[in-house]
């Protein structure tokens, strides 16, 4: 099996064309494999996220005939696409300081002076 992985692009044509142009990620696309899946995912800031996935069944399996097989592997995908995007994330400002304490009320005099 052979994975494919980009992030940031904008669409399938631009990361079909990255893959494309890249040695490695072309030679997973022209591995001489059988099937091929793809996916995105996109993170709650925006970013992109995109995963082709070449195989070819096992020796003497027809494709299809792994049961489950499709769940699981989306199911890792997609995992690893969170992962992904939660790495993305900026990261939040965070203090040692302790916040403020409440200032108590001010003692006001009991009527009629003192």
């Amino acid at each position: 099996m052979r994975e494919n992985i980009a992030a940031g692009m904008g669409s399938v044509d631009s990361t079909f064309n990255v893959w494309q142009s890249s040695g490695g990620h072309y030679a997973s696309i022209v591995s001489g494999t059988t099937e091929a899946g793809f996916g995105y995912a996109v993170s709650r800031n925006g970013g992109t996220y995109w995963v082709g996935v070449y195989g070819s069944p096992a020796q003497g399996d027809e494709a299809g005939e792994v049961e489950g097989f499709a769940e699981t592997e989306t199911a890792r995908l997609k995992a690893e696409a969170a992962k992904l995007a939660e790495e993305s994330k900026p990261a939040e400002a965070k203090s040692d300081a302790a916040p403020p304490a409440e200032t108590p009320a001010e003692k006001v005099p009991a009527a009629g002076g003192m």
